[in-house]
This record gives C-alpha cells, sequence and structure tokens, in this order.
C-alpha cells in the first residue's frame, strides 16, 4: 500500500537504486535523490558489481566494504544507493528478501547514444522503473535548479505510485546540490567531497560542470 508518511516510514520497507553507465548525469542524479529522501548531510552509498555482478562491494562515503561482504548486511543504512550495474531483474533478485519495495531510477543520453534497456523505459512490464533523460536535468542557476528538483519529485511521484501523496524533501535536496557544487569548486577532500561522491579516492568518482551545474 501507499506510504502515508515519508518522515516516519522505516526505511527498510522500500529501496531506491539509481542506474545508469556514467556520463549521465548519475552523480546528480542520487544526489538529488538522497535529498529527497534523506536530506542533505546523508552520505551517498554506492553498490559496485563487477564481472558476473557476485560478490558485490557496497561503501557509503569513505567506509569501502571489502569485496565479498554482504551488500545485504549493510544497504539498509541508507535508502538510496547508486550502481552502474543495469540489470534491473539481477538487482531485484539480489535484494529481494531485504525491502518490501524496490525501486530504480535510471539516467539516459540520447544524444550521446547511452541508452538503458529498452524493455525498462515506460514499460508497464517494470512499473518500478523510472527512467530520466539527462538533458531534463540541465539547469543554469538555483531556479533552473529548484524546477529540476521539482521535476523528479513529480516525476517519481507519478510513476510510483507507492509515494504519491508523500511530501518529498524538495528544499533539502536543492540545498544539497547547491552544497555538493560548492564542495566541487572549492576541491574539498575527505568527509565532505565524500558525502556527494565526488571523489576522495574511492569508487565513487564522477565530476561537476560548475557553468552548469550538470553531474556525470
Amino acid at each position: 500500500s501507499p506510504l502515508t508518511d515519508l518522515e516516519v516510514a522505516p526505511s527498510r520497507t522500500y529501496h531506491i537504486f539509481q542506474f545508469s553507465t556514467s556520463g549521465v548525469a548519475s552523480t546528480l542524479t542520487v544526489n538529488l535523490l538522497t535529498g529527497l529522501f534523506e536530506g542533505a548531510e546523508q552520505g551517498v552509498s554506492y553498490l559496485e558489481c563487477k564481472g558476473d555482478r557476485r560478490p558485490c562491494n557496497w561503501q557509503q562515503g569513505l567506509n569501502y566494504r571489502k569485496k565479498g561482504f554482504p551488500p545485504s548486511s549493510m544497504i539498509n543504512r541508507t535508502i538510496v544507493t547508486k550502481t552502474h550495474a543495469t540489470d534491473v531483474e539481477e538487482l531485484q533478485e539480489m535484494f529481494k528478501d531485504d525491502f518490501d519495495q524496490i525501486f530504480f531510477v535510471g539516467n539516459e543520453r540520447k544524444d550521446q547514444n547511452k541508452f538503458l534497456p529498452q524493455e525498462y523505459c515506460g514499460n508497464q512490464t517494470f512499473p518500478n522503473v523510472l527512467c530520466l533523460e539527462y538533458n531534463d536535468l540541465q539547469y543554469e542557476d538555483k531556479e533552473g535548479l529548484k524546477s529540476v528538483v521539482g521535476y523528479v519529485s513529480r516525476r517519481i511521484q507519478t510513476d510510483f505510485p507507492y509515494f504519491a501523496g508523500v511530501s518529498l524533501k524538495e528544499g533539502e535536496a536543492v540545498q544539497r546540490l547547491l552544497d555538493m557544487a560548492e564542495a566541487y569548486k572549492e576541491g574539498s577532500k575527505g568527509l565532505k567531497i565524500s558525502r556527494y561522491g565526488l571523489g576522495g579516492g574511492n569508487a565513487i568518482n564522477h565530476t561537476l560542470n560548475d557553468e552548469s551545474g550538470v553531474t556525470n
């Protein structure tokens, strides 16, 4: 049944994976989602799956978990997790016993022919998958950023009836992305920059275009 109060809903009941290849605004998206659901201060978490996708590594900020550490024992520490694994069915199978509901928000960039498997996008076979287009996430100023956050928030509530009527944390998402841009411009190291998955020598290593605010 749909949620009625995001604040009191236990995070274990649902989880959101941001999934995509690189270069499609995935860092922006995972931070936007983290802001909407967890607030401005939460550290980004990341699931790294290579080869046959088993075992996977899970990390949050600089807390890197060695290969083979069971992700299911850690992943419920957050609501949102980023991954470059794009097999939704495999991820669902991997975590089906950990959450009541699993949702996927993917990114594409059509002008560079970076597509997700089309069975995931706009197909009722996967009603728990939402696909976002890179060009719909571009902004140039704070008002544009607010519009992007509002757009993604509406898409979540429209595409995922589970969240219909829930008040997401749009203000915190906007502040989080503003803070992320500032952290990048300052070249901050350690905890501050790892909070957003911008670097720090770990597996989350992407760039921010400080002219437009768009991340890869």
